[in-house]
């Protein structure tokens, strides 16, 4: 059964959704192919651009509301990293983390979750009441149910204090200091990068296959 876009099945998980989601995804990506989101075309900034703005929002839709299990996840985390690898030419077979940090698209539905939640605690509603008596119970006793929203931001490591009053934008820990990760970011900015064969390039390619 599907409402408002989002998929539901008879063992209320969320695997028909992020199979559907998978596969619009896959749609809207090959759709702009040709616009210079492959390999060479546009350069990194505006390629980034097209997928936060035309893909990710295409993949994630509706995630936010689900219970996403650590296989469905799995699987968003692993065609976000086949795409980008072929958005800037780089092997499927090699890894990801690194260039994800790097481009700054990690943690693509915990972020979303977290404004949710952000905007649900502001909004006067029945579920701004649920939660912020979810909320006080886990304050008093530590108690939480992991299925609901508020469980999984506390399951993820992240104050529910924090996101509440700031979203994601500063809602987890400060990002720690990785030279790998520099390094992208200044290679997959080099105005040569996108040049076939070039030395940046080919130094992107090997921090990925190595790290």
């Amino acid at each position: 059964m599907c409402h408002l876009g989002v998929t539901f099945n008879q063992s209320c998980n969320a695997s028909d959704h992020i199979e559907e989601r998978i596969r619009k995804c896959r749609g809207a990506f090959y759709s702009h192919s040709e616009n210079g989101l492959c390999y060479p075309g546009l350069s990194t900034d505006p390629k980034v651009y097209l997928w936060k703005t035309v893909c990710l929002p295409v993949l994630t839709f509706g995630c936010d509301t689900l219970k996403i299990g650590s296989t469905d996840m799995h699987r968003l985390e692993v065609l976000q990293g086949n795409l980008l690898k072929r958005v800037f030419g780089l092997s499927t077979k090699s890894r990801s983390s690194h260039l994800l940090m790097a481009l700054g698209v990690r943690d693509m539905i915990l972020g979303k979750q977290c404004k949710l939640f952000s905007r649900i605690m502001y909004t006067e509603s029945p579920c701004s009441r649920l939660y912020r008596i979810l909320l006080a119970k886990y304050i008093r006793k530590g108690e939480y149910c992991k299925d609901t929203l508020l469980g999984q931001i506390i399951c993820s490591g992240r104050s529910p204090l924090i996101t509440m009053t700031s979203g994601y934008r500063v809602g987890g820990q400060p990002t720690p200091v990785n030279g790998i990760v520099d390094s992208l970011k200044y290679l997959l900015r080099h105005p040569n990068f996108n040049r076939k064969m070039s030395q940046e390039h080919r130094m992107v390619e090997n921090l990925v296959k190595a790290f």
